[in-house]
């Protein structure tokens, strides 16, 4: 999230007006979706992790489309872990925990 946010805060600070100055009147703000996987064993990946990582992508853009939704001006994060070959969700207490 520290990262995601670093580059939320550098692109809406650069002076995009340089590059057009139509954007001097409308300033570019960036939406972001992060999701965090505790990857667990290597069996709990195995043979699954096309599908997993398609479906990071597909929780990521989620995310993303949500804060763009809200006009959030933070970062919009989730954990998972992969288990049976399953992503599941990982309550915010235990992901900041790890």
């Amino acid at each position: 999230m520290e990262i995601a946010g670093r580059f939320k805060t550098a692109v809406e600070k650069h002076d995009w007006a340089r590059e057009d100055r139509r954007l001097a009147q409308r300033p570019v703000q960036v939406d972001v979706g992060v999701v965090c996987l505790r990857l667990g064993t290597v069996q709990e990946r195995r043979g699954v992790a096309r599908k997993l990582a398609a479906e990071l992508i597909q929780r990521a853009d989620a995310l993303m489309y949500d804060a763009k939704g809200l006009k959030s001006a933070h970062v919009h994060c989730t954990a998972v872990a992969a288990s049976n070959g399953q992503l599941i969700e990982i309550p915010k207490s235990d992901a900041l925990a790890s």
